[in-house]
């Protein structure tokens, strides 16, 4: 019992690698929308880049993952847009 216990509750490596990529998603849509914005400069995107890296523990993630990183900044990216355009709309 003891070791059917130790195994269900010590994370294998395939564990700790999907929770540090689960860990990443956002920060890989934010760094897309924020990087077509240009909000980022040099110096923070390199900051921003290592630190995805970073949790992605020199992984590479799934093609599908990078597809779904960027369908979800084009979102984020569409939605202000129409938001913006529906604020200059009111205020004329």
């Amino acid at each position: 019992m003891s070791s059917w216990v130790t195994r269900c509750l010590t994370p294998t490596r395939t564990t700790q690698l999907t929770r540090a990529f689960e860990s990443s998603k956002p920060r890989r849509v934010a760094y897309i929308a924020l990087n077509e914005l240009g909000q980022l400069d040099d110096e923070t995107a390199g900051i921003s880049r290592g630190y995805i890296q970073h949790w992605l523990n020199a992984e590479q993630p799934p093609e599908k993952a990078i597809q779904q990183a960027f369908s979800a900044a084009d979102r984020i990216l569409k939605a202000g847009r129409l938001t913006m355009a529906g604020v200059t709309e009111a205020e004329s």
